[in-house]
């Protein structure tokens, strides 16, 4: 009963309890109840994904995403494994694979395993095209306030890799708009969201991009970087702030790695706080170390 139910839940059994089992069994009910005309109203407009949070250590991530098929052949009964839970691991590496992953349509893998250091800054794969789309955008966003001209004689100075015009910077193919976690009008519907302490970095861009524009400018090298620098962070934020809908479920494998994540941040827990965990119905800890 509800009155009865905690949103966050340990499971603090010794090593080679099952605890990754009981795990996915809660997983797959949950993902089972969704299904259901009726489901319970806390988990009313969720994604119909489970997210699965591992520390970094590479064989425990790739074991998880062996265990959730493993999962499925052993206990789910054959007459329910072609129903329509696409009960299979996803795994994503980068922050915006899973923001991408989250906006396909269609049947897709429902377990999405990934790192706690999900968040942190791994280089982006598609860089030129990302960083391309962004910029872009901005200046759709910025509209008059940096105008034609201007894009103009940031980009003619521009480093190698980066376009030497201004046009048609967000004209995508069907595979780069793919690789993409939203389109140019969602990209532009985000930044026109952004409030508070993210606005300012929008503001400052802008100011570096005039600056570089101006006639006769020097140190550009210098200059393309902090440009680049910001232009990748806001695309995170973007990215991050994409996010719209909620998860029924989160699992965190070895949570006591966060002990001194409320504290320091560890194992990106600063993230984590500010960015997924408002976009989270119910949480279970995995720990064999609970103190």
């Amino acid at each position: 009963r509800s009155t009865q139910r905690f949103e966050i839940q340990i499971l603090a059994d010794e090593v080679g309890m099952g605890k990754t089992y009981v795990a996915l069994g809660l997983a797959y009910s949950i993902l089972a109840h969704l299904k259901q005309s009726r489901t319970e109203p806390d988990l009313d407009g969720c994604y119909q994904r489970v997210l699965v949070l591992t520390p970094n250590n590479h064989a425990l991530y790739r074991k998880w995403v062996r265990e959730v098929s493993e999962f499925k052949r052993r206990c789910v009964p054959p007459e329910s494994q072609a129903s329509d839970i696409n009960f299979a691991p996803l795994a994503v590496n980068r922050l915006d694979d899973l923001a991408v992953a989250l906006r396909k349509p269609g049947r897709q893998p429902q377990v999405i395993v990934a790192r706690m250091g999900l968040f942190g800054g791994d280089k982006l794969l598609d860089y030129d095209l990302k960083r391309r789309f962004t910029l872009g955008v901005l200046f759709r966003y910025w509209s008059n306030r940096f105008n034609y001209e201007n894009r103009q004689r940031l980009l003619k100075g521009a480093p190698a890799g980066w376009p030497s015009r201004p046009d048609s910077l967000t004209d995508l193919t069907e595979d780069e708009a793919g690789r993409l976690p939203f389109t140019e009008d969602e990209f532009l519907a985000i930044l026109n969201r952004l409030t508070g302490k993210d606005t300012p970095d929008l503001e400052s861009l802008l100011e570096n991009c005039r600056e570089v524009a101006t006639p006769f400018f020097r140190n550009r090298e210098d200059s393309f970087r902090k440009i680049e620098y910001k232009l990748i962070n806001i695309y995170r934020l973007a990215t991050l702030r994409s996010i719209q809908r909620d998860f029924p479920l989160l699992i965190v494998d070895e949570a006591h790695n966060w002990k001194n994540g409320p504290q320091w941040g560890a194992y990106g827990f600063f993230e984590f706080r500010d960015f997924i965990a408002p976009h989270v119905r119910r949480a279970l800890l995995l720990t064999a170390t609970p103190f």
